[in-house]
């Protein structure tokens, strides 16, 4: 992913607050022979010290499953509200 400084939120306060707010996010990862796979699920944020987790659930047994345990590298992609 293309990241410019300028727009990278350098807050923890705000980019938390945000996820709070706009809890449904696309996942974004690959298999372990590089297909990629993307699913949208409702996420919870969990803030411990300084360390963000984010607790969320999809089906066993699909692609994105099978995928994710073959490479749990993810980027979690929130957006705005969603409809």
């Amino acid at each position: 992913m293309y990241n410019l400084s300028e727009y990278v939120e350098k807050d923890p306060a705000t980019v938390l607050a945000f996820i709070q707010q706009h809890p449904f996010a696309t996942l974004i990862g690959s298999d372990a022979g590089g297909a990629p796979v993307a699913t949208q699920v409702p996420l919870l944020v969990r803030q411990q010290g300084d360390s963000l987790s984010l607790l969320g659930h999809i089906m066993r047994k699909t692609s994105h499953h099978k995928a994710f345990e073959q490479n749990p590298r993810v980027l979690a992609r929130f957006t705005s509200p969603h409809t």
